[in-house]
């Protein structure tokens, strides 16, 4: 780390408003991969050319997690949601950008999102989808206003079963939370879809959200019906917790055999992407390319 990072990791951070997260996915999206890659990101090569300087999990969950990381991203050994799911906490130190952060910038401090990640297991999607959710799992995600949605960008042939569950998940939330007398909450709330495993989509990275309109149409109508019933911000975003060898556009992981995990394919060329994003969207409002 260059003397430049150790300044900006000296001075007390600026804490940037925030607040919890429900991650709603199937069980094949990645959910565990993408938390276990963003806990262990530091160990990435130049991951965002510094602009994260640390990743600091606290409670059990994040800490059983990030502990158990190298066997899900090297080993493909699979994490039963349960074993972090209630716990997941990060605090995570940016590197500010002036024309984003101009104050923190000139300030010479880093910026820290205090985060935690809730992430039901995957029968949720599987249930929304047949009309037939668990009532405490939809009360949970209807008590946060940050909704991370993600889909396994792999899988289109799906697409007409993830929008019946985005539009079970939206009638559902509302009838919850009133959809005609809660009308200012509604409208604060911020829904970021991830679409997993970009590291099989390359075309698309830079353009989440026209992946989505070509390639899961009916899901994302039912998406921009929801934003504009409820008036709330919606945003796209493709990640990866492998991601590509090196410069080239060659994907850094391999399918165990008789499984559907992935593991590294060369370690040393560990390159994920996407993964602090969302987050950062999701709790200030803001859209910071570079993290992408």
């Amino acid at each position: 780390m260059n003397f430049f990072n150790l300044n900006f990791l000296s001075a007390t951070p600026l804490n940037l408003p925030g607040g919890d997260i429900r991650t709603i996915g199937t069980r094949d999206a990645g959910k565990t991969s993408y938390l276990a890659a963003l806990s262990t990101c530091l160990q990435a090569e130049s991951y965002l050319e510094g602009r994260v300087l640390s990743v600091d999990p606290y409670g059990y969950g994040a800490e059983h997690l990030q502990a158990n990381a190298e066997n899900v991203l090297k080993n493909g050994i699979e994490m039963p949601a349960s074993e972090y799911a209630d716990s997941c906490r990060f605090s995570i130190k940016l590197k500010p950008k002036f024309f984003m952060n101009p104050i923190a910038t000139i300030l010479r401090r880093p910026l820290r999102l205090n985060i935690s990640i809730t992430a039901p297991t995957g029968e949720l999607i599987e249930n929304l989808i047949v009309g037939n959710a668990s009532q405490d799992a939809l009360n949970d995600c209807a008590s946060v206003v940050g909704l991370m949605i993600m889909l396994d960008s792999t899988t289109p042939t799906r697409d007409r079963d993830y929008a019946k569950a985005i539009a079970n998940l939206q009638r559902e939330l509302g009838n919850i939370l009133g959809l005609q007398r809660n009308r200012r909450r509604l409208k604060r709330h911020r829904i970021a879809v991830v679409f997993t495993k970009g590291e099989q989509n390359d075309v698309y990275r830079h353009q989440p959200k026209e992946f989505a309109e070509l390639k899961f149409s009916h899901t994302f109508t039912n998406l921009n019906n929801w934003r504009k019933t409820w008036g709330c911000s919606m945003n796209f975003f493709m990640c990866s917790a492998f991601g590509f060898i090196g410069d080239t556009l060659q994907p850094n992981c391999r399918q165990v055999k008789g499984s559907k995990a992935y593991t590294l394919s060369k370690p040393e060329a560990w390159r994920p992407f996407g993964l602090v994003a969302p987050i950062y969207w999701l709790q200030t409002g803001k859209d910071d390319r570079q993290l992408r």
